[in-house]
């Protein structure tokens, strides 16, 4: 069964195209239902990992969820390109070390379903730890 797409996705999507918001982390809201969990507006980098990253073992154990641990972000950064700034994107998937091989490949045919709204970004970061959500590793991979 193809996950669900929440409408708010796409317009939370062009919020941040359009400089509204700088981030949103989408995660499941209902049996293969992506939705919108957080959005900010803020630029402190920490905040937007806190809410993307959920290694939480524990929650795992108590309901042996994959809609508890897989998440996907759109971010905004702002680069200075030629003396001038320029927004660029990155796409974001999180899918803890301990994600079980089937777990992930449902993870990339929701990724498929999620690009038909979130169709444009300059990087895509596929991350397991928080050393992987590294600013300078994603900003290297944004080309700044």
């Amino acid at each position: 069964m193809p996950v669900v797409l929440d409408d708010e996705i796409k317009r939370t999507y062009e919020a941040i195209r359009a400089g509204d918001l700088t981030w949103a982390v989408f995660g499941y809201v209902g049996y293969r239902q992506l939705g919108v969990d957080h959005v900010g507006v803020d630029s402190d980098y920490e905040v937007f990992c806190g809410r993307l990253a959920t290694d939480d073992a524990a929650a795992r154990v108590v309901t042996n969820s994959f809609e508890v641990k897989v998440r996907f972000a759109y971010r905004r950064f702002e680069a200075e390109e030629n003396g001038s700034e320029r927004a660029k994107y990155a796409l974001f998937r999180w899918s803890p070390a301990y994600t079980e091989l089937r777990e992930k490949a449902k993870l990339s045919s929701d990724k498929m379903n999620l690009q038909m709204v979130v169709l444009d970004w300059d990087a895509e970061v596929f991350a397991s730890s928080m050393d992987d959500l590294a600013h300078a590793k994603v900003v290297a991979q944004l080309g700044n």
